[in-house]
């Protein structure tokens, strides 16, 4: 098996570093870019079926002083610590959604995709080929949508939703490439209402400030 893998990603490789896209046509290099997404998404199937074994073993920590599974993953990939996040978090409960992960792994998911189909699945394991059908048919925000809808309607109990949404209140920041600080707070309304106000004593005396020198902020 790792050798199959090997050959094909050094045949993947030397496609890559020869294509020349001057040389073909729109027709060719449409049909290029629909293949290249069906490898990525065959590849994202092969991570996140691996990835389970990596979480149950702890295999991770043996590859650097990483904090979990997900931190490792974002290095390893590239990506945010949330992205990977998603992932690991998916692969875990894969096993459970049997049609998913065959439709995963036959690359017709792609990552935001199988995430977003077993988040909501395991709401309401019964929508699981209703939820597939809206991955196929929808795109993702069209899928995203019906995951949402899927979610309130197995929450009917007001207390229970807002215990399912406090028990995955995140606070996460991070830097983008071009410097660019950011953060993402999200759980309770009334519990975000309560950052925000007492945000605003701060936001006030940076206006307040900037319009006495003349600066307008946004």
């Amino acid at each position: 098996m790792f050798e199959q893998l090997r050959q094909a990603t050094e045949r993947l490789r030397r496609v890559v570093a020869e294509l020349d896209p001057s040389r073909i046509d729109g027709a060719q290099a449409r049909r290029l870019v629909e293949d290249f997404a069906v490898i990525e998404r065959l590849a994202a199937a092969g991570k996140a079926i691996a990835m389970r074994r990596v979480e149950e073993t702890r295999a991770w920590a043996d590859a650097g002083t990483f904090r979990d599974a997900a931190a490792w993953l974002a290095a390893t990939g590239g990506t945010t610590v949330g992205h990977a996040r998603a992932t690991v978090e998916a692969a875990a409960h894969l096993e459970e959604f049997p049609e998913t992960e065959a439709a995963l792994r036959c690359g017709e998911l792609s990552e935001v995709q199988v995430s977003e189909v077993v988040a909501a699945a395991q709401a309401d394991p019964s929508a699981e080929r209703l939820l597939l059908d809206s991955a196929r048919r929808d795109g993702v925000r069209g899928l995203k949508d019906q995951c949402a809808r899927v979610k309130a309607a197995a929450c009917t109990d007001e207390t229970a939703r807002y215990r399912a949404i406090h028990e995955a209140r995140s606070l996460r920041h991070w830097r983008d490439v071009d410097g660019t600080g950011r953060i993402d707070v999200r759980g309770p309304a009334d519990a975000t209402a309560r950052v925000i106000a007492a945000l605003q004593p701060y936001e006030r005396d940076l206006f307040r400030t900037s319009r006495d020198a003349g600066r307008r902020e946004r």
